[in-house]
This record gives structure tokens, C-alpha cells and sequence, in this order.
């Protein structure tokens, strides 16, 4: 079993633009201030994860393509030694390609295998997976693969399944991981270009 530690998102506080208020103006220069929770890494090898390199191979393995936004907090049940599986909510904004079955809010559960854990008095992400956990209000261009018998869809692929969308690209997501990885080199740019394309997101 093959262990990478490494810190977590950023303490330091990162500035931002301001957006849309609520009733309240602001002027141009004005900005808020982002502080990102602070956790170190444990990553575990994967059983049975796959990587998908190309688009072609992203669509084959993928029941559907959306885009959405996570919401309301991650439960995870533990399965130690692994890391427990978690489950994340995600509200489908539109379907790409494929189909998906959603609840009656055009919700899906979508797992994953990584875990949150206090380990020697600091909090430490426990992952199976190269993408940050779900954030809720992080918005995504996902690949799912739909599992009939646990009733959940799977990010396809892992790192080649979740992309974000044209305004949120290179930037940190909710947890201060760019473009939702925690190695962000790992990002493959060209199959996000090809999404862009393929989708006419930047339409």
C-alpha cells in the first residue's frame, strides 16, 4: 500500500472578487477575503480504479455527462482500513449526454472512497482518489457512471471525469485545490478543451 503525504489546502487568506450581493453595492476595488481549512493528505492506492486518457474512453465508461453543483454536506460510512465510502449530493443542472435517474429535486448520490479522520490531533483527508472532496456549492462538468445495485453514480475515471466549467478554470475550488485536484498537475487540459468544445460551453 502506497502512502503521499502532503499538506492540504492553504491557511493563507486568498483574495477574490466579489460577487453578486444581496441588496448590498460594492465598488470595483472591493474584494473578500477566502480562507482555506488547512488538513493534511493520506492517499491510498486505489482497488480497482481506472484512468480514462481520452475523450472516446470517458464517453464509452460514462452512463451520463452533466453539469451541476454539489449541496448539503457529505455523509461517509467507514470501512477501515480503506477509507469509508462517501456519498455527496449533487443537483443536476443539465444533462449533457446520456441519462441519469435523479430524485425529485434532480438530485444524484454520487460516491467516492475517501474519508475525513483526526490523526494525531490534526484533521487529514484519507483518499483512494486524486480529486479534492465534494465542496458543497463547487459547480462541475462530471462523467457518471450510474450503479443500478448501490443506486449511486461513480466521478469515471477519477481525475479524467470532473472537469469545471470555462469561468472556474485554474482556479481553487471550495477546499483551495485547483481545478479540483490535489496534484494539480495531473489536470488534463486537453480533454477539458475538448468538453468546451464538444458542449459549446464557452459559447
Amino acid at each position: 500500500m502506497k502512502h503521499t503525504r502532503f499538506m492540504g489546502a492553504v491557511l493563507a487568506a486568498a483574495l477574490v472578487l466579489v460577487g453578486c450581493g444581496s441588496g448590498e453595492s460594492s465598488s470595483a476595488g472591493e474584494s473578500a477575503e477566502v480562507t482555506y481549512e488547512k488538513f493534511e493528505v493520506v492517499t491510498m492506492e486505489s482497488e480497482g480504479g481506472y484512468d480514462c486518457d481520452t475523450m472516446d474512453k470517458l464517453l464509452e465508461r460514462s452512463t451520463a455527462v452533466v453539469i451541476g453543483e454539489y449541496v448539503g454536506e457529505p455523509v461517509t460510512e467507514g470501512d477501515a482500513p480503506r477509507p469509508g465510502v462517501t456519498r455527496a449530493r449533487f443537483r443536476v443542472e443539465q444533462v449533457l449526454d446520456g441519462s441519469v435517474t435523479a430524485t425529485g429535486d434532480n438530485e444524484v448520490t454520487i460516491a467516492a472512497r475517501y474519508e475525513f479522520r483526526e490523526q494525531d490531533g490534526a484533521k487529514t483527508l484519507v483518499t483512494e482518489s486524486g480529486l479534492s472532496p465534494a465542496h458543497p456549492g463547487d459547480r462541475w462538468v462530471l462523467f457518471l457512471n450510474y450503479d443500478e445495485e448501490q443506486g449511486c453514480c461513480y466521478i469515471t475515471g477519477d481525475v479524467s471525469g470532473r472537469y469545471p466549467l470555462p469561468e472556474s478554470l485554474d482556479k481553487p475550488d471550495g477546499y483551495g485545490y485547483k481545478n479540483g485536484l490535489l496534484e494539480p498537475e495531473r489536470f488534463n487540459y486537453e480533454i477539458c478543451k475538448q468538453v468546451y468544445e464538444r458542449y459549446r460551453l464557452e459559447e
